[in-house]
């Protein structure tokens, strides 16, 4: 027996994991889309760059590697591969170490326009308005 098993498990999984590899597609085209020639395949920021605050980075910074969890699990789903569960995992635990960095850099060539993008959005996941209130209550009372 190979990947998940065989069974009415084997084609629940293989059926969400297809669903969610369309969801994640279309994600993946609009981050993409938003980032245009922003796109960069290093943790480097180039001069041409412009901060971009819209689209999915309206509320979170790092839409890209957020899209990553979902397209292993997907992928993983779909073909019942085992191999993409660890190796995935460790794919996606690299690209995290590698937000300091980028961070850094962005830091470094956007200065308080990109720590100011830092305090209202958050790295993976959209920061709660709530949760804004408690870190900056003068600056949400506006």
């Amino acid at each position: 027996m190979d990947g998940l098993g065989q069974g009415w498990f084997t084609d629940l999984a293989e059926m969400v994991g297809r669903w969610a590899r369309g969801r994640r597609t279309v994600f993946l085209v609009w981050v993409v889309r938003t980032l245009s020639t922003n796109l960069t395949d290093t943790v480097m920021t180039r001069r041409e760059h412009t901060l971009v605050i819209s689209g999915p980075y309206r509320w979170i910074r790092r839409p890209f590697y957020l899209a990553f969890g979902p397209i292993i699990l997907s992928d993983f789903l779909a073909t019942a591969n085992w191999f993409l569960a660890p190796t995935g995992g460790l794919a996606f635990t690299l690209i995290l170490v590698c937000t300091t960095k980028r961070e850094e850099n962005l830091i470094q060539r956007f200065g308080d326009d990109y720590r100011r993008y830092q305090d209202r959005t958050g790295q993976l996941f959209p920061v709660s308005k709530a949760s804004l209130d408690v870190v900056h209550p003068a600056a949400s009372a506006s």
